[in-house]
């Protein structure tokens, strides 16, 4: 199991991080090739992964074909490539199938999309004003606030009863404690 967590000063409302990138190869069979560092942002509404054409040629990737990408405006059709995608926390995912596209905005130059996503568990918070997201591979357990939430509610149901048991216990013994001194 692996992890990382990246941590903002404020609230973002992107999830931006570096990753590292290169050629496919199979770990068993040969010498990793060098990798370069990225900047990723992480898009759960990306269904997959999406290299700039900068990378493409920085890597000199080689389509391996084509297919149709739809966005909130426009349908195209898009080379594909295959690369050894290097999350933060140090997890090589082989043989990753992205598309190209000319830009990403927020300067990114990487889109992750669930693809890689639906590998783990992500989760985001925003604890006191600041945005913290974290990734697990594989999956680790399930997240339900709403069970949580009725969780810590029956537990405090609880505490309350058994306080205010306390206190008519305490209430009791006092007037019984007033009733002997009479």
């Amino acid at each position: 199991m692996h992890a990382f967590t990246a941590e903002y000063n404020g609230l973002s409302r992107i999830l931006v991080n570096e990753v590292g990138l290169s050629i496919p190869f199979n770990p068993q069979e040969s010498v990793p090739t060098p990798t370069i560092t990225v900047k990723a942002i992480w898009d759960t509404g990306a269904t997959m992964s999406v290299l700039t054409k900068k990378i493409v040629k920085q890597l000199n990737l080689i389509p391996t074909g084509k297919m149709i990408v739809r966005n909130t405006t426009v349908e195209q059709l898009r080379d594909t490539y295959i690369i050894n995608l290097y999350l933060p926390n140090r997890v090589m995912i082989p043989n990753v199938k992205v598309t190209d596209c000319e830009d990403i905005l927020g300067e990114g130059e990487l889109l992750i999309g669930m693809d890689i996503i639906t590998l783990g568990d992500l989760s985001i918070t925003n604890f006191q004003g600041k945005t913290t997201f974290s990734f697990v591979i594989p999956s680790k357990r399930k997240i339900d606030y709403v069970e949580e939430i009725n969780t810590e509610n029956q537990q405090n149901s609880v505490f309350r009863r058994i306080e205010e048991q306390r206190r008519r216990r305490l209430l009791n013994a006092s007037r019984l404690h007033k009733k002997k001194r009479r």
